[in-house]
């Protein structure tokens, strides 16, 4: 095995292809689809912090599922980014205006964002809806799916109007491609979900998201109405709610699983409960066992708590035609390491020496990969802060606030400069995210922040090179 794989923490004994490592850069770069997503990423999060935080009951929700998707493209036809908050339902809504602000602010201070960007606009970004034809199909008395029969969406993001900070104005800078990219959608075919809550009917996120899952992707398919949803079961502390629901999951029980979600911010989960869980194979699933959980509960008020894992241990054991393969992770919130044993392919029975991966906090870019730009986003995605709130005595799991919160943790970890190497990595400067070791063993001295993007790109080759061929 190459001296490069040490770097990365790997068994020296281990054997697997170094390819396995690393990532050779792809091919030409689809320059203009990038830059439309970040500036309509960016435009959204600036506008949304204007919206969310002055957005209170709004005008209320549609007469009609049909009418709920339409006044939705026609806040997207606006670039009304107010409009298109409105056109959520309450449950998903609330969660993200608790998390929005927070992430905003925190990406002006580090100069994602301009400090003195308006909020109130999604600026650089023009979208026109022509032609939007739609048909519905009750799913449940409060849930409709709706068809888009036609319509077209045209998307235009320009970098040079966006509110972008000078994180991202150094890398445009770097960029020889054109600031402006122009995407032109074809509608038909698209299948959203609304939900009817109190006052009228709404696009839900949620509910688009759980049809694309039961469609298996494919929205052509024909529309089944759902049964009964599934009951909320709860648990008796928040931390119990936890474990009982990585314990649910690990076993493959969807039903449960769902069972410990917010009966109020999940009943959507719980329409689909039924379907869900029929799609599942448990005699095909590979075998989870949770050996260790740590878990710590922050109980913030009568109702509400945040629970986090400080470890785990997890072994994950799958079947294969040469016989059982174990992987084991553990994770203690400094390092994170994987053992792989796989069956011998010979039919013997034998198993093959296991494959060791460690990464550490405190590798700092000293190892071939380097973690230390990344680790903040890692480290929290390993440790969640899970929301929980209590409902008529029982504590349930709040998948939404969940996953923002988490993302907030997160963003709120980074700083500038590994803001800027984030985004510069998801921009095509993949040699960024290897680290010294890296480096010194193909003997190529590493490129600086600052390098010439070809000429980084060059030494990145090479390094890639010899570490292929094994010299």
């Amino acid at each position: 095995m190459p001296p490069l794989a040490a770097g990365l923490g790997l068994d020296r004994e281990a054997e697997y292809p170094v390819e396995s490592v690393y990532v050779k850069p792809r091919g030409p770069r689809r320059t203009g689809r990038m830059l439309l997503v970040a500036v309509a990423l960016v435009a959204t999060l600036s506008g949304a912090a204007f919206g969310i935080v002055t957005l209170t009951s709004g005008d209320g929700g549609a007469g009609s599922p049909e009418a709920a998707v339409k006044r939705l493209f026609a806040a997207i036809d606006r670039a009304d980014v107010l409009g298109v908050m409105e056109a959520l339902p309450p449950s998903e809504r609330d969660a993200l205006r608790r998390a929005s602000e927070q992430v905003v602010d925190r990406l002006k201070t580090i100069r994602v964002l301009d400090e003195k960007a308006s909020l109130a606009d999604a600026r650089g970004v023009t979208a026109t809806v022509t032609g939007l034809t739609t048909r519905s199909t009750a799913i449940t008395t409060d849930l409709a799916v709706v068809d888009l029969t036609g319509g077209r969406l045209v998307l235009t993001g320009d970098a040079n109007q966006a509110p972008f900070g000078p994180v991202v104005q150094r890398i445009l800078d770097r960029q020889t491609g054109p600031r402006r990219a122009t995407g032109d959608n074809d509608l038909r075919g698209g299948r959203l979900v609304a939900a009817r809550e109190a006052d009228g009917w709404y696009v839900s996120i949620t509910g688009s998201i759980l049809q694309l899952v039961a469609d298996g992707g494919d929205s052509s398919r024909s529309v089944r109405t759902l049964g009964n949803p599934t009951p909320a079961i709860g648990a008796a502390s928040p931390e119990e709610a936890v474990r009982q629901l990585v314990d649910a999951l690990s076993r493959f029980d969807i039903e449960r699983s769902i069972g410990l979600l917010d009966p109020r911010s999940g009943w959507v989960w719980q329409a689909y409960g039924s379907r869900l869980a029929a799609m599942v194979d448990a005699g095909t699933s590979p075998t989870v066992t949770v050996k260790r959980l740590d878990l710590a509960a922050d109980q913030r008020s009568a109702t509400t708590a945040v629970v986090r894992a400080s470890g785990f241990e997890v072994i994950v054991e799958s079947r294969s035609e040469d016989g059982l393969d174990t992987a084991t992770y553990t994770w203690d919130g400094r390092c994170m390491r994987s053992t792989s044993r796989f069956a011998a392919p010979d039919g013997s029975g034998d198993v093959l020496r296991p494959a060791v991966i460690s990464t550490c906090q405190e590798d700092n870019g000293s190892a071939a990969l380097d973690v230390d730009p990344f680790w903040p986003v890692y480290g929290k995605l390993l440790s969640p802060e899970v929301a929980v709130v209590a409902r008529d005595g029982r504590w349930y799991v709040d998948p939404s606030s969940t996953i923002l919160q988490t993302v907030r943790a997160a963003v709120g970890s980074v700083d500038e400069a590994a803001a800027e190497r984030w985004l510069r990595f998801m921009t095509g400067d993949i040699w960024l995210m290897y680290g010294d070791q890296f480096w010194k063993d193909c003997g190529v001295a590493r490129p600086g922040l600052d390098a010439n993007r070809q000429q980084a790109e060059r030494a990145f080759e090479r390094c890639i090179g010899f570490a292929l061929s094994g010299d």
